[in-house]
């Protein structure tokens, strides 16, 4: 089994890792053996090698989130630097994110500590944003509110060099 060395990443792609976690990801601690499982949608026959380095990677989150019963909870942010939390904030808006044609972004989550940790990263990066709670729409499986952080199409613009997210990408 290859090894992969989290000192070859930067902060941006630390970050953006534990943004994308946060948002989409979900791993499962093994009781028998200290290993953890990260679930992502590969193809089972084809992909194991791309499955095996990936967890690896992930593995980093450990650090940085609190997974119980299903639940995600950022554990620390505030002594991240700001490469990292450019990062965070694109892997949030790749995983749990929806970028407008006008660029305009609105980030979704059912979980208010994690909207709260969002907003606390985007306040601290100079981010301007606005916020609101919705209830969740009546055909959804989760019955529970919907918080919305909506980051403006020119706030998107001027920030747009720092973030390396793949949804933003595609509108320039």
């Amino acid at each position: 089994m290859s090894r992969f060395d989290l000192n070859l990443l930067n902060d941006t792609d630390k970050g953006y890792i534990i943004g994308l976690f946060l948002g989409d990801g979900s791993f499962n601690r093994g009781c028998k053996e200290p290993r953890f499982f990260v679930r992502f949608a590969l193809d089972a026959a084809r992909d194991k090698d791309v499955a095996r380095k990936l967890a690896q990677i992930v593995a980093y989150i450990q650090t940085c989130i609190e997974y119980r019963q299903g639940e995600k909870k950022l554990l620390e942010s505030k002594n991240w630097s700001d490469n990292f939390r450019y990062g965070f904030v694109a892997g949030i808006i790749d995983s749990d994110g929806h970028v407008h044609a006008h660029l305009g972004t609105e980030i979704k989550t059912i979980s208010p500590k994690n909207f709260e940790s969002v907003s606390s990263i985007l306040e601290d990066l100079k981010i301007s944003a606005t916020a609101r709670v919705r209830d969740a729409p009546e055909n959804s499986y989760s019955k529970r509110p919907r918080y919305i952080i909506y980051i403006p199409s020119s706030e998107m613009k001027r920030i747009k060099g720092n973030i390396p997210s793949s949804k933003l990408a595609r509108y320039f």
